[in-house]
């Protein structure tokens, strides 16, 4: 009977590095309803197409809201700037406007392959399949089809090749 007991705890003994190790490894990865960026669909858990209720429940009072004049339809759209992020919305009243965008420049947001504020572009080019552009020093790249009425998501990176914002939006034209 002492046998089995000292059996018994030696296994039980060498099972918690092993948990430990799986615990570990498991927070180190991402999963992809922990994500705060869901390429194509939402930042922080506010979706494209959302209500500015939907967005308040969400994220509560912004830091500060601005309503200037779109440079692409000349109708005025909202802007709630949060800690971090940016929500654009498009033009009507307040209870037809939808989120036409999302933005973070917070590194507390990533996606389910770790892509974040602070990303280099390799670790971006191997996570996703992207269209790049160079913009300047700086470069632009995006994934999903560029056409009007589609959902993208967009990184913008650095000279430096880093990930500065990364905004998910509805192509307006």
């Amino acid at each position: 009977m002492r046998h089995a007991s000292a059996s018994l705890r030696r296994r039980a003994t060498a099972a918690v590095p092993i948990g430990v190790v799986a615990v570990a490894v498991a927070a180190a990865v991402p999963s992809p309803a922990a994500a705060a960026v869901v390429p194509g669909s939402s930042i922080a858990g506010v979706r494209v197409d959302a209500t500015a209720a939907d967005v308040r429940d969400r994220l509560g009072e912004p830091r500060s809201v601005s309503r200037p004049v779109s440079e692409i339809h000349g109708q005025r759209i909202t802007i709630q700037r949060y800690r971090g992020i940016t929500v654009t919305f498009g033009p009507g009243s307040s209870s037809e406007r939808r989120v036409t965008a999302v933005s973070t420049t917070s590194r507390r947001q990533r996606t389910s392959k770790g892509i974040r504020v602070g990303s280099r572009r390799s670790a971006l080019r191997r996570a996703y399949r992207l269209t790049c552009e160079p913009v300047g020093r700086r470069s632009v790249c995006w994934q999903g089809r560029a056409e009007a009425g589609r959902v993208v998501t967009t990184y913008f990176l650095s000279s430096r090749h880093r990930v500065t914002r990364i905004d998910v939006g509805r192509i307006i034209d």
